[in-house]
């Protein structure tokens, strides 16, 4: 069984075209790799050094300094590739871990229009009530009845 991180780079090949761990400088590996690195760190929780150390065993040189400067580029390429967010969001809208998740809607959140941001905020605000009513009914008492005293 292959890990989530290696599943990550066969799916940004199968839908790209673009293998991550070539060795190629083009434009198009320099971007994919970026959100490859992106989706580690951030959604996957990876360290830098386990970044590196990916890319090393798939025998693509990567050090430490190209794994920063991917991961500050991320959003001057979504910016310019209409092709990027889509494909994050494909990637990482169905995970099924919390942090996963978080950090998906993170992301979603920095790139929607302040409109779409308003009526994200009105809704978690709205479950956010529905929440502590829900935690507030759950620990309204429920009157005993009277147990009476043994002789």
């Amino acid at each position: 069984m292959i890990g989530k991180e290696i599943e990550m780079a066969i799916l940004i090949k199968e839908i790209t075209g673009v293998d991550v761990f070539k060795n190629s400088r083009q434009r198009e590996y320099v971007e994919y790799r970026a959100l490859y690195n992106y989706i580690l760190k951030k959604v996957m929780n990876k360290s830098l050094t386990w970044i590196r150390d990916n890319y090393r065993y798939y025998g693509k040189n990567y050090d430490h300094a190209t794994v920063i400067h991917s991961l500050k580029m991320f959003d001057v390429y979504k910016r310019y590739n209409e092709n990027f967010l889509p494909l994050f969001n494909q990637l990482c809208a169905n995970k099924n871990s919390v942090s996963e998740r978080i950090a998906f809607i993170d992301t979603a959140l920095k790139n929607m229009s302040e409109d779409n941001v308003v009526k994200v905020s009105d809704l978690v605000n709205e479950l956010l009530n529905q929440n502590v009513k829900y935690e507030a009914a759950k620990n309204i008492e429920v009157q005993a009845e009277p147990v009476e005293a043994e002789s």
